[in-house]
């Protein structure tokens, strides 16, 4: 996974740390790609990996099943994206000033068959 990143220039190591060059990234809203679907499984999977690695103080993970009436989904997910952009607005250090990377990953899918 890590390589993949390496390639794709999200990353480069730095000694033992691994660095951002790159304020952000964003995937484009509503589009059908297997590029992109590509990436969030690469996410997810790097998600997979840490969520028995890292320390309880190291990471935040949550997860709830709820109804909604799905007239409602396209308010929800605007209501994600505009949460992720004020996380990021708020706490993303500046340009080499942080001295951690982070992933976060949002998901949110139907669970009704």
């Amino acid at each position: 996974m890590m390589t993949r990143l390496k390639n794709l220039q999200v990353i480069h190591k730095k000694g033992t740390k691994v660095i951002k060059p790159v304020e952000h990234i964003y995937t484009k809203f509503e589009i059908e790609s297997t590029a992109i679907q590509n990436y969030h499984k690469i996410c997810s999977q790097m998600a997979i990996e840490q969520v028995s690695k890292q320390t309880i103080q190291e990471k935040e993970f949550n997860a709830v099943a709820f109804n909604i009436q799905t007239k409602d989904l396209k308010n929800i997910k605007e209501e994600i994206r505009d949460f992720i952009n004020q996380l990021v607005e708020k706490y993303e250090a500046k340009p080499h000033q942080g001295d951690n990377t982070y992933q976060l990953n949002v998901q949110l899918f139907s669970l009704t068959k």
